[in-house]
């Protein structure tokens, strides 16, 4: 395990990153089946879709305007970038934590994760917003 960790950059090896290189690390059977259990009965990922992180083989979050592994198709890419960004000049869509193609209702979708390992990620993340879901 601690090999596995020593791939992450050492400001990396806590929180929420090293669980979703965990949680997707694997046999596809084995890793399809957990994020199954996070989205179902609404959807499913089968060992034959597409994910990242790719455990600690590839540590690359998605974006979906450059994810060609989860969206091939370029002009689709460039269509969520356009819907996701008002100005797309010198702007950037957020990095998933995890990211999945998958079945939703027998149509073909996005499994999409921001993770948080404890409040305090959360307590930081509403830093600069008028509300918070603690008041």
């Amino acid at each position: 395990m601690n090999q596995l960790l020593n791939s992450l950059k050492p400001n990396q090896r806590k929180g929420s990153k090293p669980r979703c290189h965990f949680l997707t690390h694997g046999a596809p059977e084995q890793v399809s089946k957990w994020l199954t259990g996070l989205i179902e009965p609404w959807g499913s990922v089968a060992a034959t879709d597409h994910w990242m992180p790719q455990g600690f083989d590839s540590l690359d979050e998605a974006q979906l305007g450059t994810a060609s592994r989860l969206i091939p198709d370029k002009r689709v890419r460039d269509g969520l970038l356009s819907w996701w960004l008002a100005e797309p000049v010198n702007a950037n869509t957020p990095n998933w934590d995890i990211a999945s193609t998958c079945t939703i209702d027998g149509k073909p979708g996005l499994l999409l994760i921001e993770a948080k390992a404890h409040d305090a990620e959360l307590r930081n993340e509403q830093k600069g917003t008028e509300t918070s879901c603690y008041e």
